[in-house]
C-alpha cells in the first residue's frame, strides 16, 4: 500500500509539474524607448519610439466602461521610429461627446506568439 501512496503522490507531482508547462511566459522582454500620442482639434498623432512594432488600440473614456476588448497580434502595427495621425472624425471608439480617449499599446512577446503587457497613455479632448 505504501508504495500505491508513493506512485499516487509522484503521478501528482509529474502531473502538476507538466501542467505548469502550460502557464510557461513566451518570452515577455523590454523594448527601451516610449510611444507617445497627442491629440490636435483635427488629429490623433502616435509615434513609436521603441525599437519593435506596436500594436494599438484607442478608445474614449465612457466607452472604455462598456466596451469588451483584449490586445491581439491582427491588424497592422505601428514601425518603430514611425508616426501615424488619424482624423478625430475617423476614430471608431471614440463618439464626438467623448471628454477624452485611451491610446492602449502592447509589443508581441519575444516569440512573437501573444500580446505582451499592455501599456496606456491618457488624453483630454478638447472641445
Amino acid at each position: 500500500m505504501r508504495n500505491m501512496t508513493r506512485l499516487a503522490v509522484w503521478l501528482c507531482f509529474a502531473g502538476t509539474v507538466a501542467g505548469c508547462g502550460l502557464f510557461v511566459d513566451e518570452g515577455t522582454y523590454t523594448v527601451r524607448g516610449e510611444v507617445t500620442a497627442w491629440v490636435t482639434a483635427e488629429a490623433l498623432s502616435i509615434t513609436n519610439g521603441t525599437e519593435a512594432p506596436v500594436y494599438t488600440f484607442v478608445v474614449g473614456w465612457e466607452t472604455s466602461t462598456v466596451i469588451d476588448w483584449a490586445p491581439t497580434l491582427d491588424g497592422p502595427t505601428l514601425p518603430p521610429g514611425e508616426t501615424w495621425s488619424v482624423p478625430r472624425a475617423e476614430l471608431e471608439n471614440v463618439r464626438p461627446s467623448e471628454p477624452g480617449l485611451h491610446v492602449y499599446w502592447w509589443h508581441a512577446n519575444r516569440r512573437g506568439t501573444a500580446p505582451g503587457p499592455i501599456q496606456s497613455i491618457t488624453l483630454e479632448l478638447n472641445r
